[in-house]
């Protein structure tokens, strides 16, 4: 970040979030996606907000609130589906919001909406790995561990040349393990 000059430098406040959301510094991730919704602000770039609201389900998912969670996922999910920039890349963020968005409602129980979001992923991309994690946990949530080893080896299959370090590859390889052993005993 020193290197960039300001403003452009409040540009890396959202990755600065996310690497904060990963070591767990959650307040200094809340005031890095504060910097960063200042600049959206500054620069009037409204279609970037679901940047803000997507890094606040992480925050919240991450502290323990699967509802508020799932409210961050969803807002980010209506924004980018409301656009002005059709067809661009965020687009291709709608599968795996929707795979975050059905893991925080399977934390708070809604198993009706986390099987509506994940159906919505998988309209959009059913290669998407994060999908076949979250309908995993929905499954396992559901009562259906066999159905859910199906699903999280299908990821794990996708990913099986994924650096060891991926954080996504390992809580697949951690849910994969939980449900193994629940089929144990």
């Amino acid at each position: 970040m020193g290197m960039v000059t300001p403003p452009l430098d409040q540009f890396f406040a959202f990755s600065e979030a996310d690497i904060l959301i990963q070591r767990g510094d959650y307040d200094g991730a809340e005031a890095a996606t504060q910097r960063g919704a200042e600049m959206l602000d500054q620069f009037k770039f409204e279609d970037l907000k679901f940047l803000v609201e997507m890094i606040q389900g992480y925050i919240q998912r991450e502290r323990g609130d699967y509802a508020g969670s799932s409210v961050g996922f969803r807002a980010a999910l209506e924004r980018i589906n409301h656009s002005v920039l059709g067809g661009s890349e965020l687009y291709r963020e709608l599968p795996r919001l929707n795979a975050e968005l059905a893991e925080s409602l399977v934390g708070v129980g809604d198993l009706e909406r986390a099987e509506k979001a994940l159906a919505e992923g998988f309209k959009l991309d059913p290669s998407e790995p994060l999908l076949w994690v979250s309908k995993a946990r929905f499954q396992f949530a559901s009562g259906l561990p066999q159905l859910a080893q199906a699903s999280v080896n299908y990821a794990l299959a996708i990913w099986k040349d994924a650096d060891p370090e991926f954080y996504h590859l390992n809580e697949a390889q951690s849910l994969e393990q939980e449900i193994r052993l629940s089929l144990t005993d």
